[in-house]
């Protein structure tokens, strides 16, 4: 209802979000803004990039989203010369809340995930919900170089300062949760909420003929990046093969996930990935699907095999 005072009435939330493209914290933010939507409520959605050939069919043409997304800071790099991502992102997402702060319209709520140095711009005028993915301090491993802590140390204490400014802290799931109070465990306890799924765009799977054979290809779901790991289940299907060279005819192994050839890393992890599989003598039994189409993701990935699947979720 209208009722300001009521527990019903629709409120104005606004999501601030890095890159609106494919992957799964896109996809956390396009169901819960839809989930919202079917509420009842006003939504908005700040980004820094979308893409129409890179992104969920919900947010453009004459999806439910597409009119509700708002576009600032496209303009900043997102690396200097292939390096510097993390720095890059947060300048992008501190402008984005620097636009959203001082835009006339009043919403009552933001919602933001991925990057926290954003969160006390934001407070400026909204109360934050914070949804915490796996701590960037923990992805980046790789810190031998004197430079690269020097590079590391302002952001991994901006990320744990900023991170505790939020409202409401949230994480997807009882692991993140175990995750999250190692790198910051003097912030504040966060809640578990697990991500909202929009079950009408799945396809039901053929159980009849899937109940025919337990044969199928191994699946893994995952953005091409590094931090994923994907090299993993290229190894672990090798282990498999080797293990069980006469049980294993014709089982198969599919990467799919979310690619865009504007990010270096994507084109430079791909590369990769193709290079482990032929080092492994295993290019004609990998499928390299990057960015599958909405169809694809919601048939359960039952179009990619004949009839049955395993995933791997790195």
């Amino acid at each position: 209802g209208n009722d300001r005072g009521g527990a019903n009435r629709a409120m104005r939330v606004v999501f601030a979000h890095l890159d609106l493209g494919i992957g799964g914290a896109e996809q956390l933010v396009v169901n819960a803004a839809l989930a919202l939507l079917k509420k009842g409520h006003y939504v908005t959605i700040f980004t820094t990039h979308h893409s129409e050939g890179h992104c969920f069919a919900q947010t453009r043409g004459s999806g439910p989203l597409a009119s509700r997304i708002i576009i600032a800071g496209d303009w900043l790099p997102r690396s200097i010369l292939g390096k510097g991502v993390a720095f890059c992102s947060s300048v992008r997402m501190a402008y984005l809340a620097l636009v959203m702060v001082m835009r006339w319209r009043v919403e009552e709520c933001c919602f933001c995930d991925g990057v926290s140095t954003q969160i006390p711009i934001l407070r400026l005028r909204f109360p934050v919900l914070f949804y915490c993915h796996f701590p960037d301090l923990l992805l980046c491993t790789q810190r031998g170089s004197f430079l690269k802590r020097l590079y590391r140390f302002p952001l991994d204490w901006l990320e744990s300062t900023t991170t505790g400014l939020a409202n409401v802290i949230v994480v997807n799931s009882n692991f993140t949760g175990g995750v999250y109070r190692k790198a910051f465990p003097r912030l504040k306890e966060p809640r578990v909420v697990y991500p909202a799924a929009d079950f009408e765009s799945f396809t039901p799977p053929d159980w009849k003929r899937k109940a025919q054979s337990n044969r199928g290809p191994f699946v893994s779901l995952n953005r091409f990046e590094r931090k994923k790991d994907v090299g993993l289940a290229i190894e672990a299907f090798a282990l498999v093969l080797e293990a069980n060279p006469c049980g294993s005819q014709g089982l198969r192994l599919v990467i799919a996930g979310g690619y865009d050839e504007s990010v270096t890393e994507n084109v430079e992890y791909l590369t990769e990935l193709k290079e482990l599989a032929s080092r492994k003598g295993l290019i004609d039994r990998v499928d390299f699907r990057p960015s599958v189409d909405d169809a694809e993701r919601s048939g359960g990935v039952t179009s990619w095999h004949h009839r049955s699947h395993r995933d791997i979720d790195l």
